[in-house]
């Protein structure tokens, strides 16, 4: 028999009613009943939901809290609309442990302000924000490449957080492939993949394949591959954006089945170390990859950077190659300090470039005039240096501003003939040596080989033949300064302005197209139709 229950109540289980104990019960009761109603007309009625703000506070968090640069574009319900420009940002207020943080005036019954936060002309996260008051408040805090407002630093932290797991090995029908980004803004990026794999056709570039994990290299992606396969087709990317750009092959037999890729290159590093090693080099600039500064004429350069008159703008040239980037900058080759000459463009050269409207205009000095022909024809590129030695940034030059300056002209270009004589003429200016192959068959076999002269003025390359190279089959072998590949390289190439090829279009041919043998029948009879009005 289960024991009875023992209740601490003022009710008693005696039948006959105690009245003294209902009375002290109700009395009790009363009272705590009282007290509740009067702690309650006291409490203040619930807030609202704030709509308007005096001022907004946004806080920004980067990984590596590198804020150089960073400001702050408004516009809207504010007194700073119109004063704010895309050039001139609104600079933080301060910054905290969480990062830089900006105040931004609001006008009276303001109930929203629209921003972006920028880096010149990169945005983070890209499209245009609007921060709402009464579904946000009036501060919130961003972390970089997100769109999402966060009511406290603790809120936004905890949802950056990652938990960092080790990629397994790969195995005879798995490769894994590693990606790491200078900023490990990897939101969005996604893997490509094609060849043989039962993943092509599944994977899509609108459904790219997720990462597998994040450890602390990166994020990984484990790649499900053919039993039989000797390699992976693949490209990183956040929607359009590729990184490096082309598509990419993973050749097994070459790499392994484990690589590391870094931002911004195509390099297939075996491990961790030599990769990181790569990426910090990297983050000072891509002179191989690279061209994002414009030699717009022989004494104009224009490069799309945040800094002004204050910064050192070099050009390094080399005539067989050797620049390098390292951690401290471009080391080799021979220097030319620029010169700094204005923010923008004048209203000449914004007018043919102007995309480049807003890019710093630098100068070639004079006395170095003379030797532009001769250092387009090697290993060039730029780096902004900041008053305080450090480096700012490196890259390539594209140059097709500066040829045309330097070389337009209405030559006739490919085979001209006068009587029976042909000459050959290519315009290939930045080449250090074009030779002629000449072959009576078009397997090239037994081709005499034939040096072609430059003419300085117009950057063409030609020879002059006689009437016996009439049907015969040539190319040409142009040796020439490749960024990409940081050397001179020697390639046999037809002439661009071929008027006839071999089969496969493997050679040129020397041809006469007034020539009647060329002719089909009652070809200079035949009478052509009459244009319509």
């Amino acid at each position: 028999m289960p024991p009875k229950l023992r209740y601490n109540s003022p009710i008693t289980t005696n039948p006959k009613p105690n009245h003294t104990a209902m009375k002290r019960f109700k009395t009790l009761t009363l009272l705590i009943l009282t007290s509740i109603l009067l702690s309650l007309v006291g409490m203040p009625a619930p807030a609202a939901a704030q709509t308007t703000c005096t001022q907004a506070v946004i806080h920004y968090h980067r990984r590596n809290a590198d804020y150089d640069g960073w400001g702050l574009h408004v516009w809207g319900a504010t007194p700073l609309e119109g004063q704010v420009t895309w050039q001139e940002p609104l600079k933080p207020a301060g910054q905290d442990d969480f990062g830089i943080y900006w105040v931004i005036p609001l006008d009276e019954g303001a109930e929203s302000v629209n921003y972006i936060v920028h880096n010149g002309d990169t945005k983070d996260p890209g499209p245009d924000q609007t921060l709402t008051f009464a579904e946000a408040g009036c501060e919130i805090y961003l972390t970089q490449g997100r769109a999402d407002q966060h009511p406290s630093a603790e809120a936004a932290l905890e949802a950056i957080a990652v938990s960092l797991q080790p990629a397994p090995p790969p195995d005879d029908t798995h490769v894994v492939i590693h990606y790491r980004r200078t900023a490990e803004d990897y939101d969005g990026f996604g893997l490509h993949v094609w060849g043989p794999t039962p993943l092509e056709g599944v994977v899509t570039w609108g459904s790219p394949l997720l990462p597998t994990g994040q450890d602390a290299y990166g994020i990984y992606w484990v790649v499900e591959v053919n039993a039989d396969a000797d390699h992976l087709n693949y490209i990183v990317h956040r929607g359009d954006e590729k990184d490096p750009g082309p598509d990419q092959t993973m050749n097994f037999n070459e790499v392994g089945r484990e690589i590391y890729l870094i931002q911004g290159s195509g390099e297939q590093f075996p491990d961790p170390e030599s990769a990181k090693q790569a990426l910090l080099v990297a983050g000072v600039g891509d002179i191989k990859n690279k061209a994002q500064a414009h030699w717009l004429t022989r004494q104009y350069i224009a490069w799309p950077v945040p800094y002004g008159k204050k910064a050192v703008f070099t050009l390094f040239h080399a005539p067989e190659g050797g620049i390098e980037v390292t951690q401290q900058g471009l080391q080799g080759g021979q220097q030319i300090q620029l010169e700094f000459v204005d923010d923008n463009l004048p209203k000449d050269l914004a007018a043919k470039w102007p995309h480049l409207a807003t890019a710093v205009l630098l100068k070639v000095p004079d006395d170095v005039l003379p030797q532009v022909p001769e250092i387009l024809k090697g290993q060039i590129a730029i780096q902004v240096v900041a008053p305080n030695g450090q480096v700012l940034g490196a890259t390539g030059l594209q140059i097709p501003g500066v040829l045309d300056d330097l070389y337009a002209n209405d030559e006739p270009l490919g085979l001209v003939w006068n009587g029976d004589t042909p000459t050959l003429r290519v315009w290939a200016p930045t080449a250090k040596r074009v030779r002629l192959l000449l072959s009576p068959l078009p397997e090239g076999e037994g081709p005499g080989v034939r040096e072609m002269t430059l003419d300085p003025a117009t950057g063409i390359w030609s020879i002059t033949g006689d009437p016996s190279w009439k049907g015969m089959y040539y190319r040409y072998e142009v040796s020439v300064f490749v960024r990409q590949e940081g050397k001179v390289v020697t390639s046999q190439v037809t002439d661009p302005y071929a008027v006839a090829l071999s089969m496969n279009s493997t050679w040129s041919l020397i041809a006469d197209l007034d020539d009647p043998a060329l002719q089909p029948a009652n070809w200079q009879a035949d009478a052509l139709p009459p244009l319509p009005p």
